[in-house]
């Protein structure tokens, strides 16, 4: 549905329609013959011609004409539309069927409409006719096949995505690489009691439509997942969402809610283009780049902090002094804030939702379609200026001669002590040198004595210093918990284990079962978040980053939230080419 102007402009035109012929035609049909005055004017419309501009015939035709037009118009092309706005036409083949199928049907109501109605009502549904033809013919068509050579460096989320859509765009010659035995990054499953668990990236809100539709495209089911709470060390009880909005005391639920609203209003007009995942961020609002903590205060939103631990801290965003408000009103624009606030007070029960099979499973659907090498190293990346025969050469470990492409996508994060192979110029080397990250730690535990839910903590445990653990008990009958703890530098992953069971031991007992690790099962230490700090933010880092797509062949998508933020990691590659 992306972009396709004329069909959208189709299908306004018929709702519109169909809504006047409801409020301005009602009598529009045949009339029944049931009793003398009937009999009557039935025998006036059969006898006597109504002159029309388009030609001479009886009302009676002319009502049965109406009949024949609007039947066609309400059963099939009704319906039609009623299926692409509800379903979405998820491919190009399925989009380009509807789309004919809707120019039949309305061709239909235009031979009608010659056969018994009058020109400027002929002319109406020629208009309407047109938008769809033009779809047709111009939005649906098939990309022309580009042979460009184009080299992914990375197969996760972002680089898969990147590679899926540039294949739809007709290019053939696309090759992920990826140095893992697997392709989904961040996007990692494991499986315990036959059920996936998500080490990674988890869940999604209303506005990951384009992560829903290729879901869709795939064959990659999703379902609701299970409510989030919140337990509170000062009363050792579990809060649900609205509870916990007001937990800390320093604020009323009218105040809370205030705020929410005052926050939705940015995300919908002020900050609306800025907020979309596609525009990346480049070109932000000045005021963005201040600190979360300064925003909140100067828009007068500090009533959402305890809402928005959640958001940044729990989920690993790091804390509010070091984050730029940028980063947030990314990942939370108008469709995502809406669907948490109405889920998390209970009002909607469509979201947040979590893929049935797991994230990894959805990622190997898509590296299904594409040419991906794993377990690939590579050593060293030669990059050349201008029309070169061999722009970009790629010497991969164990391999004598280099793979050449024309075109080069790093979906790799972009810190430079992890880019060492790539042969950076100063510019780059100044930028990606800027980027920092988190420690994000996910451990996958045989539990028992815990309720299922999405558990996070306030007050938070001192997070400053890396003492925040939170957990994800998917399914309600299976005894798995994954723990999910903000590590600070130096903090290891046997400590952290520890601190899992020293949390646990401060929570009291559920349905008659003390709370405790039985067994560690899987364990994830992350590099998350890459980003940087507000004053570099500030100082036009994100336009900097911008001014190098395509140079020396290279497009380094910007770095977006990544890990539950899976929307905000899906690269544009239309608008790279």
């Amino acid at each position: 549905m992306k972009n396709k102007l004329f069909f959208k402009i189709g299908i306004f035109m018929q709702l519109v329609l169909l809504i006047a012929h409801l409020v301005n035609n009602r009598n529009g049909l045949p009339i029944p013959v049931v009793d003398e005055e009937s009999r009557l004017l039935t025998f006036l419309m059969k006898t006597y011609d109504i002159h029309f501009s388009g030609g001479w015939r009886t009302l009676d035709e002319t009502l049965w004409g109406y009949a024949i037009t609007w039947a066609l118009f309400v059963v099939f092309t009704f319906l039609a539309s009623i299926q692409v706005l509800l379903v979405k036409p998820q491919s190009r083949l399925l989009g380009r069927r509807i789309t004919f199928a809707n120019v039949l049907l309305w061709a239909g109501c235009l031979v009608a409409t010659l056969l018994f109605w009058s020109l400027p009502q002929q002319a109406l549904f020629g208009l309407v006719l047109a938008p769809f033809l033009l779809s047709y013919l111009l939005e649906w068509k098939a990309p022309k096949p580009n042979s460009t050579r184009i080299c992914v460096v990375g197969a996760g989320v972002s680089g898969l995505t990147a590679a899926y859509q540039l294949q739809k765009q007709g290019y053939t010659q696309v090759t992920v690489l990826e140095k893992a035995n697997y392709a989904g990054g961040k996007c990692l499953s494991v499986e315990h009691y036959g059920h996936p668990f998500d080490l990674g990236g988890h869940e999604m809100l209303a506005g990951y439509r384009d992560v829903m539709e290729m879901a869709a495209e795939l064959g990659a089911p999703a379902r609701v997942s299970i409510p989030p709470m919140v337990y509170d060390h000062d009363t050792r009880q579990y809060l649900n969402f609205k509870k916990a909005a007001v937990a800390s005391g320093k604020y009323s639920m009218p105040q809370v809610v205030l705020a929410s609203m005052k926050y939705l209003f940015l995300v919908a007009f002020p900050f609306r283009r800025f907020s979309k995942p596609s525009t990346g961020y480049s070109r932000m609002p000045k005021e963005l780049a201040m600190p979360l903590s300064d925003w909140l205060v100067k828009r007068r939103l500090t009533a959402l902090s305890d809402i928005l631990a959640f958001v940044v801290k729990v989920q690993g965003y790091g804390h509010f002094n070091d984050t730029s408000a940028a980063y947030l009103v990314k990942f939370m624009g108008l469709q995502n804030w809406l669907s948490l606030i109405l889920s998390g007070m209970g009002i909607s029960k469509q979201w947040p939702k979590v893929f049935t099979y797991g994230m990894l499973n959805f990622c190997e659907r898509i590296a299904a379609g594409l040419k991906v090498h794993l377990n690939t190293e590579i050593e060293r990346i030669e990059r050349q200026t201008g029309n070169a025969a061999e722009p970009v050469r790629i010497f991969i470990k164990g391999k004598p001669e280099p793979l050449v492409f024309d075109k080069m996508i790093l979906c790799t994060p972009l810190e430079a002590k992890g880019l060492g192979f790539l042969d950076m110029s100063p510019e780059e080397d100044a930028l990606f040198r800027q980027f920092t990250h988190y420690q994000f730690v996910n451990t996958v535990c045989h539990t028992q004595g815990l309720p299922a839910g999405v558990v996070a903590s306030i007050p938070l445990n001192d997070i400053q210093r890396g003492e925040y653990t939170g957990y994800i008990k998917d399914f309600t009958d299976v005894p798995v918990s994954v723990f999910f703890s903000l590590a600070s530098p130096g903090v290891t992953d046997p400590d952290l284990r520890e601190k899992i069971k020293e949390v646990l031991k401060d929570i009291p007992e559920y349905e008659g079962k003390k709370p405790e690790v039985l067994e560690f099962l899987n364990q994830k230490n992350w590099d998350y978040f890459p980003h940087v700090l507000p004053e570099a933010v500030a100082g036009g880092f994100y336009d900097k980053l911008e001014a190098l797509q395509g140079e020396r062949h290279t497009f380094p998508p910007p770095p977006r939230w990544l890990l539950n933020a899976l929307e905000t990691a899906w690269p544009m590659p239309s608008d790279w080419y």
